[in-house]
């Protein structure tokens, strides 16, 4: 099923990349793993408990956890083991829909993202979607109250799930 999806995505950005738009060329809006995430935190509990942590967070702003994916456990699936590294879809169609009605291609980043993963030393880490950025590669400038916002509510939910 995961498999299914990563190859729905990467044919998803293959059109896109093969689309002609006229507000701005593909190459400007190019997003990379660099711009499209925030700096990891690092957080003060255990994997299970910032995972935990973050899902209540979430939700308790009022967002919408449409999927969580669990990589390691799909790794075990197929009789591979990777560290615990679970990717969580979230995000609000109220704040989201105006931006894609700016630029209809920033769906291919939305919903908001958030990364649980364990390094080596068994420290958690927290990586989530760059709203700025985002915006900044899909030419969003009509919604910058909304971007301001989405941030201050990606900042909020991030300090709350990584703080002991």
């Amino acid at each position: 099923m995961i498999r299914n999806f990563l190859s729905l995505l990467l044919t998803i950005f293959f059109l896109a990349s093969c689309a002609n738009i006229e507000t701005a060329s593909i190459e400007t809006q190019a997003v990379n793993a660099k711009t499209i995430s925030s700096a990891p935190s690092l957080s003060e509990k255990s994997f299970d408990q910032t995972l935990e942590s973050l899902q209540q967070e979430i939700e308790h702003r009022g967002l919408k956890i449409f999927a969580v994916i669990d990589h390691a456990q799909g790794a075990a699936n197929m009789g591979k083991e990777i560290r615990p590294t679970v990717l969580i879809i979230f995000g609000s169609p109220k704040a989201g829909t105006p931006l894609i009605e700016e630029n209809q291609l920033i769906a291919i980043a939305l919903p908001l993202k958030a990364l649980v993963w364990q390094r080596d030393d068994g420290t958690t880490m927290v990586t989530m979607s760059n709203i700025h950025a985002l915006a900044e590669a899909f030419n969003i400038t009509e919604n910058a109250k909304i971007i301001e916002r989405i941030d201050e509510t990606l900042q909020a939910i991030k300090n709350e799930a990584i703080a002991p």
